[in-house]
């Protein structure tokens, strides 16, 4: 996918960069970064895929490196209690 077709899709979703930068505790350029291209991180990219609803290999065109499906899920509604 094009970085505007991810924008987009986020939207139709009802989901923001921001909405994925708080859930896994970095900024919003950050994810900007990765969809615009200019940073590769898994975890962000396994995130905005997850927030599609698409598969890592339907929005990001390549197989999903080793290791980041096991990246730990971040609950936006935690209580911070174990």
């Amino acid at each position: 996918m094009t970085p505007l077709e991810i924008r987009i899709a986020l939207l139709g979703r009802g989901t923001t960069q921001v909405d994925i930068a708080k859930s896994l505790g970095v900024t919003k350029s950050a994810i900007s970064q990765v969809v615009t291209g200019r940073r590769r991180s898994p975890q962000i990219r396994r995130a905005i895929a997850d927030s599609l609803g698409k598969t890592y290999l339907q929005v990001w065109g390549e197989e999903e490196p080793e290791g980041a499906a096991a990246s730990p899920s971040v609950n936006l509604y935690s209580t911070g209690a174990p």
